[in-house]
C-alpha cells in the first residue's frame, strides 16, 4: 500500500516538473495594461484565439498629417441586407470629401472574413503605440472592424488597428496585404459620386437646386484635363483632339473668385478669369442645372461657362477672331 502510494507521489512530482520546467520557456504575451508585448513576434501574434461574429463592415483609411489628405475604402452590409462599396477621398484639408459609392455582393465580405479568420486580425487591436515611430505632421493608417456580436450592448464589436502600433516583422506585410484585398473590389465598378459636405450629400445633374455654397464645394478641387473639343461656330465645322497636357487648378471659388487655366509643364504661360456669378437654370445639352460664368478681358475676350455632371467639369470658351466665333470645350476629371 506504501508503495503505491510513493509511485504516486512520484507521478505527481513529475508532472509538476514537467509543468513547472515547460513554464520556463512560456512567457506572457500580454503586460499588465492588457495590452500586447512590444516584443511580440508575428507567430506568436497568429497563435492567439479569438472570437468573433459574423463580420459587418471592413475600412481601410489613411487621413491628417501636414497638407490634410485623406482616403478611405469602406465595405460594409446595410440594414436591408445590401452590400455598399464607399471610397472617401480629398486631396487637402479645404478640398470636401468626394464620396464613390457601389453595389456589391456577400462575397466581399466573405473574401474579407476568411482573410481576417486566416490572420486573427481582431487581435491585433491589442498592440501597443509605438512612440518611436511617432511623426506628428504624418498621416494616420487605420484598419477598423465591425463584427455582429450578440452580447454587446449595440449587438457590435470594433476592432481598429493602427499603423502607428508596434507590429512585429512581416506584419505590415499581413496588413498591406489587407487593404489590396479590400481595394481590388473597387476596380471596374460604376456608381454613384457625390461631394459630402458638411454630413451633407451633394449631387449634380438637372433639377436639382444646389445652393452657391454647394456649387462651390463641387468645383474645389484639383482637376486634370482628358480631352478638348473644338468648334467653329460660323461655318460648323467639328473637330475633335484627345490629349493630356493641360492642368487645370482650382482653389477656392466664390462670385468674386478667379480661375486659372494653366498648360502642363509650361510655367508662367496661364490664363486667369473672373468670375461673373452662378447662374441657376441648366445649361443647354449638359447635365447640370447650373452654371458658373467667367470672363477675361484681353486683346481676344474671351467668355467661359463651368458645369459639373457627375465626377466630370466642362469649361466652354467662346472668343471671337477675325471675325468668327469659335467654341472650345475642355473635359476635366478630378484628381483624388
Amino acid at each position: 500500500m506504501k508503495k503505491r502510494w510513493l509511485i504516486l507521489l512520484i507521478a505527481i512530482a513529475l508532472i509538476g516538473g514537467i509543468f513547472m520546467f515547460s513554464g520556463l520557456f512560456s512567457r506572457k504575451l500580454y503586460d499588465s495594461e492588457g495590452k500586447l508585448k512590444k516584443d511580440i513576434t508575428l507567430d506568436e501574434l497568429l497563435s492567439i484565439d479569438y472570437d468573433h461574429g459574423v463580420l459587418l463592415s471592413a475600412e481601410f483609411s489613411t487621413g491628417g498629417g501636414m497638407n490634410g489628405e485623406h482616403y478611405s475604402y469602406t465595405v460594409s452590409r446595410e440594414k436591408d441586407g445590401r452590400v455598399i462599396l464607399e471610397k472617401k477621398s480629398s486631396s487637402a484639408h479645404y478640398i470636401p470629401l468626394r464620396v464613390y459609392r457601389y453595389e456589391a455582393d456577400e462575397s466581399v465580405l466573405t473574401a474579407l472574413q476568411e482573410y481576417v479568420d486566416r490572420y486573427h486580425l481582431p487581435v491585433w487591436k491589442d498592440l501597443p503605440f509605438d512612440e518611436e515611430m511617432m511623426a506628428l505632421d504624418a498621416p494616420t493608417t487605420w484598419i477598423r472592424l465591425t463584427f455582429e456580436d450578440e452580447k454587446s450592448f449595440s449587438g457590435r464589436s470594433f476592432y481598429g488597428i493602427s499603423y502607428d502600433n508596434v507590429v512585429p516583422e512581416g506584419g505590415y506585410k499581413i496588413l498591406n496585404g489587407f487593404r489590396d484585398l479590400l481595394m481590388s473590389f473597387f476596380e471596374g465598378k460604376e456608381g454613384e459620386t457625390f461631394i459630402l459636405l458638411d454630413g451633407q450629400e451633394v449631387h449634380t445633374g438637372r433639377d436639382i437646386e444646389n445652393t452657391d455654397e454647394d456649387i462651390k464645394a463641387l468645383l474645389t478641387g484639383y482637376w486634370r484635363s482628358t480631352k478638348t473639343e473644338f468648334w467653329n461656330v460660323s461655318d460648323g465645322t467639328v473637330s475633335e483632339e484627345v490629349y493630356d497636357d493641360t492642368q487645370f487648378y482650382w482653389f477656392d471659388i466664390g462670385y468674386s473668385g478667379e480661375l486659372e487655366l494653366v498648360p502642363y509643364g509650361i510655367e508662367g504661360d496661364s490664363a486667369v478669369y473672373t468670375c461673373q456669378g452662378i447662374t441657376h437654370e441648366a445649361y443647354p445639352d449638359r447635365d447640370s442645372s447650373w452654371y458658373v460664368e467667367y470672363t477675361r478681358e484681353e486683346e481676344i475676350p474671351e467668355t467661359l461657362y463651368v458645369t459639373v455632371a457627375g465626377d466630370q467639369l466642362y469649361i466652354d470658351k467662346t472668343y471671337t477672331y477675325a471675325d468668327e466665333t469659335f467654341r472650345r470645350v475642355y473635359i476635366f476629371e478630378r484628381v483624388d
